[in-house]
């Protein structure tokens, strides 16, 4: 049996809100914009995709050493950005700031994978929070003005590595959190 799995840092929930909650402020009903739940935003470390049940246990291992490994670090919410063309974007997304504190992780994480099979990512990796899956029929002009929207600019602690199972359903995907460690503390 498989499941599609990913590994993350959890951003603060309370901070997850405080960004929902401006974004919401921005987007009227008009605009036809649906944000991601506040409990599903999480900085993707690694993809896994389908991957053997067999494998949670070495999965577990591996975040474990991570947690072990990593102190927990400060950040916050850098700036706003596409994936996709800039005339059909698919994602909008917020970047982070300690972007590079973030990689290391990302990095390390990947080393300790690979040696398991995993694939490594072709594609630079780019911390990032999804905060829309874009549909096309999105007030177009409004996405444009995002980055005037303020993102809010408290810090605060990235403390948790988690491993997730994702389902996809007609409503969307849903996230169960299968393990989790924190951080070393300084």
């Amino acid at each position: 049996m498989t499941s599609r799995l990913f590994i993350a840092l959890e951003i603060p929930i309370e901070n997850v809100r405080h960004l929902v909650s401006n974004l919401r402020a921005f987007f009227t009903s008009e605009d036809n914009f649906r944000i991601e739940k506040p409990e599903k935003m999480h900085i993707t470390l690694k993809f896994l995709g389908d991957t053997d049940n067999k494998m949670i246990p070495y999965l577990q291992n591996v975040i474990n050493e991570i947690g072990h490994d990593v102190f927990s670090f400060e950040s916050s919410f850098s700036h706003f950005g596409f994936f996709g063309h800039p005339n059909n974007p698919r994602i909008l997304w917020i970047g982070m700031k300690n972007e590079e504190k973030i990689k290391t992780v990302a990095k390390k994480l990947e080393k300790k994978l690979e040696v398991q099979g995993f694939e490594a990512e072709k594609r630079p990796f780019n911390a990032h929070l999804t905060i829309s899956r874009l549909r096309g029929t999105e007030n177009n002009e409004k996405i444009k003005l995002i980055n005037n929207l303020e993102l809010p600019a408290e810090n605060f602690m990235l403390r948790k590595v988690s491993l997730f199972s994702s389902e996809l359903s007609q409503r969307g995907s849903i996230y169960s959190k299968i393990h989790e460690i924190e951080l070393k503390q300084e």
